[in-house]
């Protein structure tokens, strides 16, 4: 074992050992039955990863370097990874640290094509994926997450954008009837650097989330969006941070999600303006399209601002399909089911529609 995965592996025993697994009276774990899913996801980290990742990383060309994190020596303080409340979860994750890859872009380098990297499990996966995008270059990387039956993959990404970079990062979370997905993401970005990133859910039985944004440098600005459709019983928890730790930087969120059936979404979200942190401009707002009487949305926005002359502000809004608008789609001979689908996707395009207008290769 390399010292760069010892690191790692020490420093989550030694968290495990003294944090408590996830409850209900965990703040960040206060919706969607956290003491069930919470104990199901710790006996399938506790367990390890059975071998059944299929890993793959396509479209690395010149300037851009792949590796397997076993033969990975990146400096260990680019290792940390912080979470939302599941640090116990994220530290039985680390403890089997292994599975996973480290990227690394060179500065100035310029990708023509995205960077593709698919994980895939019918079992029980453990990913870690390294993304060190050096000074100045810009790139776009599609990442999707597939588990299959009663599997479970539990993700942690770790990003650091170094100054000047522009990185595009688009994030497909697929799961099946009885699967569950575990997703940690946490990003720090430099002087001048950029972000835009969209995540997506699809069909897992429960699923959470948490990303975590750092804005380091002044002129470091970040785009974040969700589009989620949701049926059956399907549960989403979602969480996010956006962190303004210097002056000058920006961040916007927008998180959407339609719940039909039984379905249940929950969000919370943070926008944290530390002192001294002058002329941040952050927004952050959830939205919510309701198909059912028996789904359930629970939203949670916030805002913690420890500075003067800055811009934050967040909001949310929850509500049902309009009825009128419904009627005049079924008066030009569209069936309802159809109608209420072509409403739904409307309502989530304008998410993704926001994403793609920066480009493919952000910027």
């Amino acid at each position: 074992m390399n010292d760069f995965l010892q690191c790692i592996r020490d420093g989550a025993r030694r968290v495990f050992e003294k944090t408590p697994l996830p409850d209900r009276l965990n703040q960040d774990w206060r919706c969607g039955h956290p003491d069930v899913h919470a104990a199901a996801l710790s006996a399938a980290l506790a367990a390890g990863a059975d071998g059944s990742l299929r890993l793959d990383v396509r479209g690395a060309g010149k300037g851009v370097s792949v590796r397997p994190l076993s033969q990975a020596a990146p400096p260990a303080e680019l290792a940390v990874v912080r979470s939302i409340g599941s640090e116990s979860l994220l530290a039985l994750h680390l403890m089997h640290a292994g599975e996973g890859v480290l990227i690394e872009i060179a500065p100035g380098a310029r990708l023509d094509e995205p960077l593709r990297i698919c994980c895939e499990t019918d079992g029980r996966a453990l990913p870690f994926i390294l993304v060190l995008a050096g000074e100045g270059c810009r790139a776009a990387i599609e990442e999707r997450f597939a588990v299959r039956g009663m599997g479970v993959i539990a993700s942690v990404q770790r990003v650091h954008i170094a100054a000047g970079a522009s990185l595009s990062c688009r994030v497909d979370h697929c799961g099946a009837d009885d699967s569950r997905v575990f997703s940690i993401e946490d990003y720090t970005l430099g002087a001048e650097a950029g972000l835009r990133h969209l995540v997506r859910h699809r069909c897992a039985f429960w699923a959470r989330q948490e990303t975590t944004v750092e804005l380091l440098g002044g002129g470091a600005h970040a785009e974040l969006f969700s589009a989620n459709s949701l049926s059956g019983r399907g549960a989403l928890d979602q969480r996010t941070r956006q962190l303004h730790t210097v002056p000058g930087a920006a961040s916007d969120l927008l998180y959407k999600n339609v719940l039909d059936g039984k379905s249940s979404a929950a969000y919370a979200g943070m926008i944290l303006v530390s002192p001294g942190s002058h002329g941040t401009d952050a927004y952050q707002s959830n939205r919510n399209l309701m198909l059912s009487d028996k789904a359930e949305i629970n939203s949670m926005p916030g805002l913690e601002i420890l500075a003067d002359d800055v811009r934050c502000s967040h909001g949310s809004a929850t509500g049902t399909l309009d009825a009128d608008g419904l009627f005049y789609l079924m008066s030009r001979g569209i069936p309802a089911d159809r109608a209420r689908r072509l409403v739904a996707d409307g309502f989530l395009r304008d998410a993704v529609d926001r994403f793609l207008a920066g480009g493919a290769l952000g910027g």
